[in-house]
């Protein structure tokens, strides 16, 4: 029996859609698609699971993440779904996917550990604490680019031209102090000889090297065998495009890029991915990707997107339905991987 299991959260949402004012997309809507192609769907909370009484191995288990203030909730949703991954459930996309959400060292080692090499001329250095950061400054070459590990819209993104500035920015968004725990530590260091204190900023975080000349930068949305692309240009005197809120649809691209991106999506073998790529006029660079939760406005506002039919791509006209696309994307994610 083809079974899916669709995991909500506490609010009763599933993903979120812009056509719902950011709520939930119509997850029945979704499960009906679902049932269309043979799959029985069963829909739960996150607090529904329940590891004693039942066995999901081999069940599909189609989850999200979220995106609360500290991750709060996020961390309860890691919990579930990492003891579904150790039950044997088949869970979609994989752990390591939900792992890199919200998490820009994880997702750096995703890219690390990628045998594709197309996405490996953006350089990561990660670091848990401004010790390290501190002990490893030899390493690095300026200008740098330095980004809190959590956070979207370019929060947490500075771009530092030498050590004195990194450091100040390193101190800053690393920050961990607690008056508290500051204490007790203050106090071990006259009670335990040669007692080391922990560090006050623990807030972990990475450094990339900065590319030049880039104006804008392309939100990608690829899904098997199509792609939406949004054209967002860089804030006013800054190198930063992500949360700009100055966007266009044009079909004027990079030549290349759609057939960049689709490899990107191939080689990581998930059902969709959510792809930042930036071009200088040499080279494309992926600046960011995620795998879970990402936002959907390029899809759902798009008067346009390209589909690969006779071996290219082609731009077809009309809007598309999020709920349609999402649901077919992991129908034949699943049909691919699990027959």
């Amino acid at each position: 029996m083809n079974k899916i299991i669709l995991l909500t959260d506490y609010r009763g949402h599933f993903y979120s859609s812009t056509t719902t004012n950011y709520a939930s997309l119509n997850f029945n809507k979704v499960a009906k698609i679902f049932e269309s192609s043979g799959f029985v769907v069963e829909i739960k909370s996150f607090s529904d699971i329940d590891f004693r009484n039942q066995n999901y191995s081999k069940i599909f288990v189609l989850y999200q993440s979220s995106e609360d203030p500290d991750l709060r909730y996020k961390s309860f949703i890691d919990d579930i779904i990492y003891g579904l991954h150790l039950q044997g459930a088949i869970l979609i996309p994989g752990y390591e996917f939900f792992k890199a959400h919200h998490n820009k060292v994880f997702m750096e080692i995703l890219r690390d550990l990628s045998a594709n090499y197309e996405i490996k001329n953006i350089k990561t250095k990660y670091y848990g604490t401004l010790e390290d950061f501190i002990n490893r400054k030899s390493d690095l070459k300026y200008p740098l680019v330095l980004k809190s590990s959590e956070g979207a819209g370019s929060r947490g993104v500075v771009k530092v031209n030498n050590f004195k500035q990194a450091f100040k920015k390193v101190k800053f968004l690393s920050k961990s102090i607690s008056l508290k725990y500051s204490f007790k530590d203050f106090l071990k260091q006259y009670y335990f000889k040669n007692y080391v204190s922990y560090s006050n900023f623990r807030r972990k975080l990475i450094a990339q090297n900065f590319i030049s000349n880039l104006n804008n930068d392309y939100k990608i949305l690829v899904y098997p065998y199509q792609i939406f692309i949004l054209k967002r240009e860089n804030r006013k005197n800054d190198f930063r495009a992500s949360g700009s809120g100055l966007f266009e649809f044009t079909d004027q691209l990079p030549e290349g890029i759609l057939e960049y991106s689709y490899q990107i999506f191939k080689s990581f073998n998930v059902p969709y991915i959510s792809l930042d790529v930036a071009f200088n006029g040499n080279a494309f660079y992926l600046i960011e990707f995620q795998f879970v939760s990402f936002g959907t406005l390029t899809l759902e506002k798009s008067p346009f997107h390209y589909e690969y039919q006779n071996e290219k791509w082609m731009k077809i006209d009309g809007k598309k339905n999020l709920e349609d696309v999402f649901a077919h994307s992991i129908i034949y994610y699943l049909k691919s991987n699990f027959k």
